[in-house]
């Protein structure tokens, strides 16, 4: 069953339901409305990393292929928006990328959990190792 599941597509983990009292929980809630602007406009699996001041959402299937936008002061930002507007050459974004990368492979705590936005599941990693790791990539970049 488990081979036919992967060729299938139907081997995606199912995680516990994120407790809404939790730290994590209570940071999704704020960020609700933005999230599921996403949800509704990216198609692709999502995996949000809830924080005070910035939630991550990395958009398809890190750390091989994915992308990501953040929530900072009610707006949703982009990874490639910002790329643009600070004229970041394309051997900086690959770099960046890269670091990204990484840092979700060194960082990805193994617990993780789920919720529904948008009607939706999405898997919700609460690493603060992650968070702080990701937010000083985008910020060497915001300059």
């Amino acid at each position: 069953m488990g081979l036919f599941d992967k060729i299938l597509g139907g081997s995606k983990k199912e995680y516990p339901p994120l407790d809404p009292g939790s730290p994590a929980g209570q940071y999704v809630r704020q960020v609700m409305g933005e999230l599921t602007s996403i949800a509704k406009e990216v198609p692709d699996p999502l995996e949000v990393v809830p924080g005070k001041e910035k939630t991550f959402v990395f958009i398809g299937k890190p750390p091989k292929n994915f992308g990501i936008f953040w929530i900072q002061d009610g707006q949703v930002r982009n990874f490639r928006k910002l790329a643009d507007e600070k004229n970041i050459s394309p051997s900086q974004f690959q770099l960046a990328s890269e670091e990204l990368r990484e840092a979700y492979k060194n960082n990805v705590p193994e617990e993780k959990f789920s919720a529904t936005v948008a009607d939706r599941k999405v898997t919700v990693v609460p690493g603060d190792s992650l968070r702080r790791e990701v937010n000083r990539i985008v910020e060497k970049l915001q300059g």
